[in-house]
């Protein structure tokens, strides 16, 4: 019997991939973003020098490493800025953009996801933070995929959604303050989602 057919390349993945591939690539220029230099990659370096603790003239900045942490091992810790921590913001945005592809295909089919993925990474907010080494694209992410798990488990999907709908809502928490409103939002569609007599 013929083996299994295999899957040719779908069109409509091929515009959102080439620009989160231009974006990828820019990212790995220097850094220039100010809140990167002076706050986001220092916190990061001074975990790797010193361990976890309090950050005199780092505003909470030992509340706020949920995507910060990720930038330890690419950090010279004698205060070099090194090319590479932008590239993992980068790739946050590219995460969220495969999530809005996904999530979107299945509900409006291939050609909404592309347009819809696409015109997210060409925004010019989502362009400028790709470049530097900041965590909204990643509070982004978190967010995104906390709420579609939400989703599954009040679509009665097998497996850990709710667990993992609250854990990324956490991390979102965790990545920058004001994304608590993220734990918020899960709640609320928990809340009002729900079957009608259901527990939480």
């Amino acid at each position: 019997p013929p083996g299994p057919r295999a899957r040719s390349l779908d069109p409509f993945l091929v515009p959102p991939t080439l620009v989160a591939l231009v974006l990828l690539v820019a990212s790995l220029a220097p850094d220039t973003g100010f809140d990167a230099l002076v706050y986001h990659l220092p916190a990061a370096a001074r975990v790797g020098r010193d361990g976890l603790g309090p950050m005199p003239g780092c505003f909470d900045g030992e509340l706020r490493l949920g995507f910060d942490l990720l930038f330890v091992p690419w950090l010279h810790l004698d205060g070099a800025v090194p090319r590479g921590p932008a590239f993992l913001h980068a790739l946050a945005g590219v995460a969220l953009a495969a999530g809005v592809f996904a999530e979107t295909r299945r509900r409006a089919g291939p050609a909404a996801a592309a347009v819809v993925s696409t015109l997210l990474l060409l925004s010019p907010e989502v362009v400028r933070l790709a470049t530097t080494a900041y965590v909204d694209l990643a509070v982004g992410l978190y967010g995104f995929v906390a709420l579609a798990a939400a989703a599954r488990a009040l679509r009665g999907e097998p497996g850990p959604h709710a667990a993992l709908a609250g854990a990324l809502a956490g991390f979102a928490a965790n990545a920058k303050l004001h994304a608590v409103l993220v734990i918020g939002f899960v709640a609320l569609a928990f809340l009002v989602g729900r079957p009608r007599g259901a527990r939480l």
